[in-house]
């Protein structure tokens, strides 16, 4: 079972775009943290919000001027995002490796994170933005040789076909999601109905 993708390779704004454009219904019940661009007359900044908030890959300043980018602003939020991605039961992460490698104990939350049976989504920074590259190098070998993780090259693929992939992914993981949501429930009330006829 895949339970993480992530784009690589690529423009930064083209792959948050196309992860809006290709998994929305995912976006808004997710936790995690999406950097996009924030822009007001010819004021283009990065923006930092949550993946509910992120309906586009540029937002207007004037609506979200609370939410600049700073490494510092994504260290103070990085540990309630993952918890609240985990709490959730989906994780939106856009990007991954970059400036939260900069805290181990962020760090280790990630990789332990990134090991469980939870549908993680996002795009993976650029390795010369990450403060650690041998934390970035470690973790993005073991994301390459994990069955459990896709990773969609950005520079090899077209925009169509990133999404198809994408919209393939999306409906596996809700089917996964939905049958490990009411399977037990079910089974559950097998068990507890009784027949009403002897046997």
């Amino acid at each position: 079972m895949v339970f993480r993708v992530f784009l690589t390779g690529g423009d930064a704004g083209r792959r948050t775009s196309l992860l809006i454009r290709a998994l929305s219904d995912l976006r808004v019940i997710s936790g995690g943290w999406v950097k996009l661009t924030l822009s007001g007359g010819a004021e283009r900044v990065p923006g930092l919000v949550e993946p509910r908030e992120a309906a586009a890959a540029e937002l207007p300043l004037a609506a979200f001027e609370d939410s600049r980018y700073s490494p510092e602003a994504l260290l103070s939020r990085a540990a309630a995002a993952l918890d609240e991605g985990a709490a959730r039961e989906m994780c939106w992460l856009d990007p991954l490796l970059g400036d939260e490698l900069a805290d181990g104990a962020i760090a280790a939350r990630i990789e332990e994170l990134l090991g469980l049976e939870l549908p993680v989504i996002g795009s993976v920074a650029a390795r010369e933005e990450c403060p650690n590259p041998e934390l970035y190098d470690r973790i993005l070998s073991r994301l390459g040789a994990d069955e459990g993780t896709l990773l969609l090259d950005a520079d090899a693929l077209d925009d169509g076909a990133l999404v198809a992939r994408l919209r393939e992914w999306d409906v596996n993981i809700l089917d996964w999601a939905h049958h490990r949501k009411f399977d037990p429930q079910m089974k559950l009330r097998a068990r507890r109905r009784k027949s009403i006829f002897p046997e």
